[in-house]
């Protein structure tokens, strides 16, 4: 073989080498980029109809406590209402916002209502049940304070020949209410825990949030509406008349 020939194959191979290696390095780049599969997202969504026999299963042996923590959740809420109408009723009648301020201190047991929260787990008569040891006895009193506040409501509100408002009265009478109504709000929480089924323990706090807003609803709007003049003549009456459908002392009893 001659040196030219020589010279010549050697040139080729280093050629021959050089696409090769350049080959090699956009294939790795190309691999680096570009996925080497597809990617498949599934999602499995269930059918409505599933869901509904799903539910209905669950609650099936629950629906009679779910129904008596709803009850007893609009229980609570509706003292909550009638206090929260108050100072709606106080304004229409001058009363200095010092004396409304002084009225708020009635809704402190809901937000303190944890410094007793321990008493009523622990302390308990066994024959009638944890829970029902509070709970009859507070139903029983919020009922007694409502009726004797029903017959001293107008003196309280300045309805009498004075005309005064004894709102140190009127708020010592609604702190106490509110404090029976925080206490079984402590006793329902706890039996909602073991009354219902641990797979349907989480309808307490749904029963919880419609129950009292109802109640709320029930004492303060609806009474709130149904004690305006302007509001009753307008809607529900065909003749006018000086007052409304309710009072706040009927709305008590």
């Amino acid at each position: 073989m001659s040196q030219k020939t020589r010279k010549r194959t050697q040139q080729q191979n280093v050629n021959d080498m050089f696409h090769t290696e350049e080959h090699k390095f956009e294939s790795e780049i190309f691999n680096d980029v570009a996925p080497t599969a597809p990617i498949h997202m599934h999602f499995n969504v269930p059918q409505s109809q599933q869901d509904k026999e799903e539910t209905n299963v669950s609650t099936a042996g629950d629906r009679a406590n779910i129904a008596l923590l709803m009850f007893l959740y609009v229980l609570q809420g509706i003292p909550l209402g009638l206090a929260g109408s108050i100072p709606m009723i106080l304004s229409s009648r001058k009363v200095t916002y010092k004396q409304q301020a002084m009225f708020s201190f009635a809704f402190w047991p809901f937000s303190v209502k944890l410094l007793w929260a321990p008493l009523v787990d622990s302390i308990y008569w066994s024959k009638i049940g944890r829970r029902k040891s509070w709970l009859v006895p507070t139903q029983y009193l919020i009922g007694v304070f409502m009726i004797v506040l029903s017959s001293q409501i107008p003196s309280l509100l300045g309805e009498t020949a004075d005309g005064s408002v004894n709102i140190t009265t009127l708020t010592c009478v609604f702190f106490a209410m509110n404090f029976l109504a925080a206490t079984q709000d402590i006793a329902v929480d706890g039996w909602a825990l073991t009354m219902l089924r641990r797979e349907n323990v989480g309808w307490a706090s749904t029963c919880n949030t419609v129950g009292q807003t109802t109640g709320y609803f029930l004492g303060n709007v609806v009474f709130l509406a149904l004690e305006s003049t302007d509001f009753c003549n307008k809607y529900l009456r065909s003749v006018p008349q000086l007052t409304g459908l309710v009072t706040l002392a009927g709305k008590v009893f």
